[in-house]
Parts: C-alpha cells; structure tokens; sequence
C-alpha cells in the first residue's frame, strides 16, 4: 500500500517533472495508444485517472468527440499542465477516492499509474463510479519492469504481477481480459537512464541499497537495455 506521505513525495516528484513529462514519455505514449485500440463501441462520460499532463484525454476527445471527458491526477503540476489544452477537463484527485458521484462515467481508463494506488482501493472506486455495464480500461507495469536494476543493486518497485490483478479486480469486475506484452528500451547509459527518468518524475520508481551505494564510472556509462513488461486490463463492472 501507497502511504499517504509517499504520496505527498510522488505528487511533489511528478510537479516537479511536468513541463519536461512529455519528452520522455514515448513508451507510456505507446500505451495509451494500445488502450485506445482495445476500447469498444461509444463513451459518453470518461474518466482518465493518473491523467498526467493530459495527452491520453486528448487523445480520447479526438476519438470520443461527443464524450465528457475527466482527467484527474494528484500531483497539482501535472493538472497545471494538462489544463493547458482544451478538449477535457481536468482536476485534482486521488483515483483510490474521490469525491464525485457514484454511477458517473461508463469509462474508466488509467495509463501507467496504477503502480502509485492500492489496487484494491482503485478497484474499489472505479466500480463506484462506473454505470452499470461500464468499462475500465487500464495499462500498468508488470513484475519484470526494469529487471536490469534490479541486477545492478538497485530496489526498484514492485510492480502488480497478474495474479494479483486478478485477485483485486474480479470481486468488482466481470469479463476480465488481461494481455501481456514485453519491451526492451535501450539507453547509452545508466546515467542516461537515471536523468531520462528524473524527467519523467519517476524518482520514487527505485533507489539505491543504501546512503552510501555508487557506481563506478564504467557502470554509470555502460550501455544499458532496459526491460518493461507491460499489463493491460479490461473489465466491465458488477452491478
């Protein structure tokens, strides 16, 4: 579980990150494109939880054009970020309990983001929200993410692997569909690496064993792959 204090330093962290977010987000592009291939038939109300800067509502009012669409997210830069742009509105709130009414969107969608919530407690909310039939629709990191850290010292996140999906999704969710897939990025360094996810926001994903853990040069410049296996999740809600 996600303490409320490591969610005060995520928020912060991914503040921090907002306006260079983008630059770095190919892979998490990548997969907002992959949910949006998975969805089927039309939305009305859509609520995009973890939104970040925005892109994925954007994308969705391109594809729902007719679609209310609701971005939230708990980190107040991003949001300062993804109100930039118009096509969907955009708040700030957690997506383990919100404040909105119950039966609000038949769309629930969330892009790399799950890993920051409890998963029973987003389960949880999403069911509330969602219409009766509604859909969620989710793309999050896989046990295997970033294995090469893991490797080298480094305590790295553990990410939901698909038992435990299962186990917190099915007490609210029917017609579960899961797909995995896996991808290798590449990077001319650790330290490319370490700064790209800095950029990301990404500070709380790993750190080192100890205070006074380091790396020789030659590490900190080899080149590095990194793995990430990626979850999609489909469920329509239990009413």
């Amino acid at each position: 579980m996600v303490s409320q204090s490591d969610k005060a330093k995520i928020a912060r962290s991914f503040s921090r990150s907002a306006a260079s977010y983008d630059s770095q987000a190919a892979l998490q592009r990548d997969m907002g494109k992959k949910l949006l291939t998975m969805l089927k038939g039309e939305h009305k109300n859509i609520l995009d939880v973890g939104c970040g800067t925005g892109e994925l509502a954007r994308a969705l009012a391109w594809r729902f054009p007719l679609a209310k669409i609701h971005g939230i997210d708990i980190a107040p830069g991003m949001i300062e970020q993804a109100k930039r742009f118009s096509g969907a509105d955009f708040s700030l709130a957690d997506g383990e309990g919100t404040s909105f009414s119950s039966a609000s969107y038949d769309l629930i969608i969330s892009c790399a983001a799950l890993h920051w919530m409890n998963l029973k407690a987003f389960a949880n909310e999403s069911s509330r929200l969602l219409t009766p039939g509604g859909t969620l629709s989710i793309a999050t990191f896989g046990p295997k993410t970033m294995e090469e850290l893991r490797q080298l010292g480094l305590r790295v996140n553990q990410f939901p692997n698909e038992k435990e999906l299962q186990k917190s999704f099915v007490p609210f969710f029917d017609d579960i569909d899961i797909l995995t897939e896996e991808r290798r990025l590449h990077f001319s360094s650790l330290k490319e690496f370490i700064a790209g996810l800095r950029k990301l926001g990404g500070r709380q994903a790993f750190q080192s064993m100890g205070r006074n853990k380091f790396f020789p040069r030659q590490i900190l410049n080899k080149e590095l792959f990194v793995s990430y296996q990626i979850i999609y999740l489909q469920g329509i809600v239990k009413k």
